[in-house]
């Protein structure tokens, strides 16, 4: 099952207790954690180090920093640490972020605000004045910027649970909230049905018997511009586009060109009578198959897509569902060639 991976970002020596308590913080949370030195992330020979961290910042889903009184390592990309550059490329990312910050440190901020133009002056908590540079830097955001202090990992660790808390709730509103924007669009599209053939119908008695055969076809032509199928694709694929076609050929065009969602040999079908198409989506832990699949009889013999009320459908026709996970490639692990403040 996939899991919300949380990687923890910090300088290592002087935090690497607080390290400790929130992985095993994080694991408990059902969470996966991502930490440099458990070996968390996959290291490559041909970039520097701190590279691949900020690769996999775009892997997870929440990253926490911890802001102590040490600089740490310089990135070879930025002004600033490691440990400051993956918080920024998380922002640039659009990550959930939480930052921590020592009490301490915060205390002496304003100090620094009052006296950064002064040169040669010395703090005391910080043992590198870009540590302030970077938190103005952080305030300064106009997202992502809320900042807490911190006396003791219990703080960070409980401030978490409430936070990731209130993030489940808000899913599960918007679950609700989907729910219902589902069933208003259904109604909306059985109106726009039952109004298009109510017009039609008004003016049937004015229809010779020989203009018979083409009112069928008018009707039928109204009835598959709302197909309840077009809808149930648009949910399932997420879709925010409205879907449309008249025949096998043209769905499959749309999924494989929409969706790169191609179709399975029949040889492999679960059941002759239904369709199967075959999706691989991303996954942080690697590649996943996931498998489409749609009744034939929704279709006539020439592939034609048969006219259905929205009454008469059942959303347990169609199905969309993992199959099986498909093994990420092993990573290969580079050399180091950072100081001694590695891991980070």
């Amino acid at each position: 099952m996939a899991r919300p991976r949380v990687f923890v970002s910090s300088t290592f020596y002087d935090l690497k207790y607080a390290r400790a308590v929130l992985e095993n913080f994080i694991q408990a949370m059902g969470f996966d954690p991502v930490l440099n030195e458990h070996g968390h992330i996959p290291y490559g020979s041909k970039e520097a180090l701190e590279k691949y961290c900020y690769n996999e910042i775009g892997k997870v889903h929440i990253l926490v920093s911890i802001v102590g009184g040490r600089f740490g390592t310089k990135s070879h990309d930025t002004e600033f640490s490691i440990s400051h550059t993956e918080l920024n490329t998380a922002v640039k990312l659009g990550k959930q972020v939480y930052v921590f910050v020592e009490n301490s440190v915060i205390s002496e901020y304003q100090t620094y605000l009052k006296n950064k133009s002064v040169l040669g002056i010395q703090y005391t908590h910080v043992d590198n004045p870009k540590v302030y540079e970077f938190l103005e830097k952080i305030y300064a955001l106009p997202i992502n910027n809320q900042v807490s202090g911190f006396d003791n990992i219990a703080f960070i660790t409980g401030y978490l649970k409430e936070q990731w808390a209130g993030l489940f709730e808000q899913y599960l509103e918007q679950q609700g909230r989907a729910e219902i924007v589902n069933m208003m669009e259904k109604m909306e599209s059985t109106t726009d049905t039952l109004r298009d053939l109510v017009d039609l119908l008004k003016a049937q008695a004015s229809y010779s018997q020989a203009a018979q055969a083409v009112k069928e076809q008018a009707l039928d032509a109204i009835i598959i511009q709302n197909h309840p199928l077009f809808s149930e694709l648009k949910r399932k694929l997420n879709s925010v586009y409205r879907v449309f076609f008249t025949n096998k050929g043209e769905m499959e065009q749309w999924l494989r060109g929409a969706r790169t969602i191609v179709p399975v040999d029949e040889d492999l079908w679960d059941d002759k009578s239904v369709g199967e198409y075959s999706h691989e989506r991303d996954r942080a832990s690697g590649k996943e198959q996931w498998i489409l699949k749609i009744p034939n009889d929704l279709f006539d013999d020439f592939g034609n897509l048969k006219p259905m009320l929205p009454g008469d459908w059942d959303d347990k026709r169609v199905t969309y569902a993992k199959y099986a996970d498909v093994p990420p490639p092993s990573a290969a692990t580079g050399g180091s060639s950072l100081d001694d403040e590695i891991p980070f």
